[in-house]
């Protein structure tokens, strides 16, 4: 999980992802996409994750984003630093905690909890 994140229209780093996704090569041009070669590697690395329930906190344990996958909603979570109701939060540092279901053999692999924090910068 990445520890820093800036959804300040620069095209850098813009939402909070548990996997980036892309690898560029060295023909990669701009931050923004355009005239890139990109190779989407998400279906390789994550496709043992069943499904993800993700939580941010700001720093008095406040619950101010909550995401399900599930549905359209993909296990890569993509959180773009707007709370629930849609508001900006503010730049500063927030906790999270994942829970993730995997689809393993051994049923005691099959539920981790990852538990961090992130720096929204903006």
């Amino acid at each position: 999980m990445p520890n820093v994140f800036s959804p300040n229209g620069d095209c850098f780093n813009p939402d909070f992802s548990a996997f980036g996704g892309v690898v560029l090569d060295e023909n990669s041009l701009d931050p923004c996409g355009s005239k890139r070669d990109i190779v989407d590697i998400r279906s390789k690395c994550a496709r043992f994750v069943e499904s993800v329930k993700f939580t941010v906190l700001d720093r008095w344990g406040k619950e101010l984003y909550t995401y399900q996958s599930g549905g359209e909603r993909t296990i890569y979570i993509n959180w773009d630093g707007h709370d629930n109701s849609g508001i900006e939060v503010p730049g500063g540092v927030y906790f999270y905690s994942a829970e993730v279901i995997f689809d393993v053999v051994d049923p005691s692999q099959k539920n981790k909890t990852y538990k961090g924090w992130v720096h929204l910068i903006r």
